[in-house]
């Protein structure tokens, strides 16, 4: 498989196993905000997938659990080995340690309309304040939207709640000439240590 092929589909799996818009442009205070993914030993979030069947349904697919498993020191910093990835909240944002380079993989404390670039993927805050209703609560959170490119281009809608983590996503693909929700996970229960 060639290198970009595999940055999509690793910045896909990584947004899937780890979000209407509120207009507040205000950022958050870097000084007082919670991490965007609490990061300590023990925690978990257990996360149940939703499929788009062949009648136009969406119909329950897994239910997984994500764990925070052990804490290590890469590079001068402290990361958390979870079940899903090596992950960090830095000053910038999350970031993923993947194949021996650690990629901000959104900005937090952010704003609405900031955007980075990761592999060619576009990532932009779409609101910093949002209320989202999963299984587990509701939420504020910040809504990140994930554009990848290509003539069959993809979507992911984030969802991360300061001081909980990701509470929903999905993931839409461009058929027909439209916009077509293929899947979503949702937060059904977390527990924080």
């Amino acid at each position: 498989m060639n290198t970009r092929y595999n940055k999509i589909i690793l910045t896909i799996l990584v947004i899937i196993i780890i979000n209407s818009c509120s207009k507040d442009n205000n950022p958050l205070n870097n000084s007082s905000a919670p991490e965007l993914l609490p990061l300590k030993i023990g925690n978990t979030w257990t996360m149940k997938t939703f499929l788009l069947d062949s009648v136009g349904n969406y119909s329950p697919a897994d239910t997984f659990t994500v764990t925070v498993l052990r804490d290590t020191t890469i590079q001068n910093e402290k990361w958390y080995i979870a079940t899903n990835g090596i992950w960090r909240n830095g000053a910038e944002g999350l970031y993923l340690f993947d194949f021996g380079t650690p990629i901000l993989l959104v900005k937090y404390p952010t704003s609405v309309s900031d955007s980075l670039i990761i592999s060619g993927n576009t990532i932009v805050t779409l609101s910093v304040n949002e209320l989202k209703q999963v299984p587990a609560g509701n939420f504020s959170s910040c809504h990140y939207l994930i554009k990848i490119p290509g003539t069959n281009g993809i979507q992911l809608h984030n969802y991360y709640s300061p001081g909980i983590g990701r509470i929903y996503y999905d993931i839409a693909g461009y058929i027909n000439n439209r916009w077509v929700l293929q899947g979503r996970v949702e937060l059904i229960s977390y527990l924080l240590k």
